[in-house]
């Protein structure tokens, strides 16, 4: 035993020494992706390219692409603790009416007059007039203030009934028209549906409860949940069919005879995650820069003015590309004499081209990291 003794005593010193020396923990976190080229996934089956049935969100500092499709959700609950607000399925073109009742026994097939011009949806751009479609050119607070479904109450006799027309271009070849009426709870909502001619007794009632990691949370009249849009930290553009405003070829507003700016399906469309802080700024060599995406470096993006950054749902929409070319075939002609600068809610910014072909449905992009504002070493 003695002719361990020493190595015992060493062995002890060394680790009352270890003990007593200050904690010097090094933490390597991930850097962001420094780019990618990838071909989005937007065809689910054999659907028309120019209808295809996914949605597909993109996060570029993770290279992550994830696809849904279209018709997964009808309803998006907004998950901040302040406000109740409910959206429609705009990429499907679902249409919404208030009715003037409360209550949802005093609804039946009659009712759907209410959404008599649905074919013709009516987006009117001033939340001070009646729409039946959610607007998609806005920023998050002219958004949450105008969908088409009001400001949930919290006095249930202050909710109306709403009718809703799910939409179509996808997988859901034919849906009923669905009556629904919404109420708050604490931290969430409730919401009870059933189709049109429905009672008591066979209608669905879904608690929905806010998440602060998710702009919205989704409910499926087909399947009651839904995980359409991915957490609110995990995506920057979402590419896919939108409602958006109708617009002749040389981008000039199509109206209708009251005035108010017609709405139509735009495939194609890019949007922007408004919700969680994500801005864009579209860069046109020989406009506004000299130079093009191959060299377009740091210290240019740095250079923008911040109030250049545009923060709404439409920083992109479908600028990308041109819109004389909206047929049904496998090709886009894509303008490509410009690209994207995209500012992550972390504040890195991505230079993201969407001139590097492919077929449409599965449109090639790529994209680089241009400014890297989230890796630290402590």
């Amino acid at each position: 035993m003695r002719k361990y003794a020493a190595a015992i005593i060493v062995f002890y010193i060394m680790f009352a020494w270890a003990g007593c020396k200050e904690d010097t923990t090094r933490f390597f976190p991930i850097m962001p992706s420094a780019g990618d080229t990838v071909a989005l996934a937007g065809l689910y089956s054999r659907e028309r390219p120019d209808s295809a049935w996914k949605s597909v969100f993109l996060d570029f500092s993770k290279e992550v692409q994830t696809g849904v499709l279209r018709s997964s959700w009808d309803l998006g609950f907004y998950c901040a603790n302040d406000t109740f607000r409910v959206i429609i399925n705009s990429s499907l073109g679902a249409a919404a009416a208030q009715t003037d009742k409360i209550n949802l026994n005093n609804i039946t097939e009659t009712d759907t007059a209410l959404l008599a011009t649905s074919k013709k949806l009516v987006l009117t751009i001033d939340t001070g007039n009646a729409t039946t479609v959610d607007p998609v050119q806005a920023d998050k607070a002219a958004y949450l203030s105008g969908t088409v479904i009001k400001e949930i109450s919290a006095n249930s006799s202050a909710n109306n009934v709403y009718i809703i027309k799910r939409g179509a271009n996808t997988n859901l070849r034919f849906s009923k028209w669905i009556k629904v009426k919404i109420n708050r709870t604490n931290n969430g909502y409730t919401v009870t549906y059933g189709n049109m001619n429905d009672n008591n007794n066979l209608y669905t009632t879904l608690t929905v409860t806010k998440d602060a990691s998710y702009n919205w949370r989704y409910v499926s009249f087909s399947s009651r949940t839904s995980s359409y849009e991915p957490a609110k930290t995990s995506w920057d553009i979402c590419w896919g069919s939108n409602t958006y405003v109708a617009m002749n070829a040389d981008g000039t507003l199509i109206t209708n005879p009251s005035g108010t700016v017609r709405a139509q399906q735009q495939p194609d469309f890019v949007l922007i995650n408004f919700m969680a802080g994500v801005t864009a700024y579209e860069v046109i060599p020989g406009n506004d820069v000299t130079k093009i995406y191959d060299n377009f470096t740091e210290a240019d993006a740095l250079a923008i003015p911040q109030a250049s950054w545009s923060a709404k749902r439409d920083a992109i929409g479908a600028k990308w590309r041109r819109l004389t070319t909206l047929d049904a075939g496998g090709s886009l002609d894509i303008n490509i004499d410009r690209f994207y600068l995209v500012k992550d809610a972390k504040g890195n910014i991505y230079s993201v081209s969407f001139a590097g072909g492919g077929s449409r449905g599965n449109q090639i992009v790529r994209y680089k990291r241009l400014h890297d504002a989230e890796t630290t070493i402590n």
